[in-house]
């Protein structure tokens, strides 16, 4: 099976951490458990549901700090056979934020490398667990807010751009993290299946 290699990045600040945090895990570790528990992914290591995280050792997905002064980079995969869900992945990730840190955000990027990943397992159906959804402690932030006026995108091959790049203004000057969304799926989808396997890297920025 082929699948796309996505990582979301995020930069700003964060106003205030959460007491009780456990900072020895990190994103990929907190977004996992959450998406774990509403079926939108499977164990780990094996591809069920609507993505899979990917768990990756340096500096960019720890918590410690003020993280996204850093830049905080969570990586997943996605079936290439169906669009990329950032609906799902924005509200997980949302609200996985949430309940770690009160944050602002001043960019929110998506870097993917369409048909890189190739793995060799079965497609298998995702299975909700939402006791420990229930269970997961609930804190009282709001989600991320991003501040951004624009959001460009472009579609490189090895040597040049192979679909359609460009800039749109932002409908808002501030929102919600995940209200993203549906502009970053309706940049997405204006990229043929053809394009897509030509392309080395996508990038989507809201800044």
């Amino acid at each position: 099976m082929r699948f796309h290699s996505l990582q979301v990045q995020i930069k700003g600040n964060v106003v205030s951490s959460n007491e009780g945090c456990d900072f020895s895990r990190d994103i990929a570790d907190e977004f996992y458990l959450l998406s774990r528990s509403l079926g939108f992914e499977g164990e780990i290591d094996t591809y069920a549901g609507l993505w899979s995280t990917r768990f990756v050792y340096n500096d960019h997905p720890l918590l410690t700090g003020d993280f996204l002064a850093r830049g905080l980079h969570l990586d997943l995969v996605c079936d290439v056979d169906h669009p990329v869900p950032f609906g799902s992945i924005f509200l997980c990730l949302g609200e996985t934020i949430r309940r770690i840190a009160q944050c602002e955000v001043t960019e929110l990027a998506v870097v993917c490398k369409p048909y890189s990943v190739g793995m060799r397992c079965k497609r298998r159906k995702s299975e909700a667990h939402l006791q420990d959804f229930f269970s997961l402690k609930t804190v009282e932030n709001p989600l991320p807010e991003v501040q951004c006026s624009r959001i460009n995108f472009a579609c490189y091959g090895r040597r040049h751009v192979v679909g359609q790049s460009g800039s749109v203004a932002s409908p808002r000057s501030r929102c919600y993290l995940p209200e993203l969304a549906l502009p970053f799926s309706g940049i997405w989808s204006q990229w043929e299946d053809d394009c897509l396997r030509n392309a080395q890297t996508i990038q989507i920025v809201a800044s």
